[in-house]
């Protein structure tokens, strides 16, 4: 995915587009972008719908690892 600039990243978050993503979008947008580009706290609540658990902010450091639990929950809600 192609990385925002601080300047579009900005603009972004402004614009309230990313209102419009539904949570699994906007989680999965803002986890494969280097900078905030939503309302962190909009993320948070989305990520923590899609992963079905509360998600402490320490867990970010790891995007990593979210991404992976990510990808796993959405493949496994695939193939039910």
């Amino acid at each position: 995915m192609k990385q925002m600039t601080v300047e579009q990243a900005i603009k972004y978050c402004q614009s309230g587009k990313w209102k419009k993503l539904k949570h699994a979008q906007l989680a999965w947008f803002q986890l494969n972008q280097d900078l905030l580009c939503v309302d962190f706290q909009q993320f948070h609540a989305a990520l923590e719908r899609c992963l079905d658990r509360p998600i402490f902010t320490h867990e970010f450091i790891n995007i990593d690892g979210l991404k992976m639990e990510f990808r796993m929950k959405f493949v496994r809600g695939l193939m039910k």
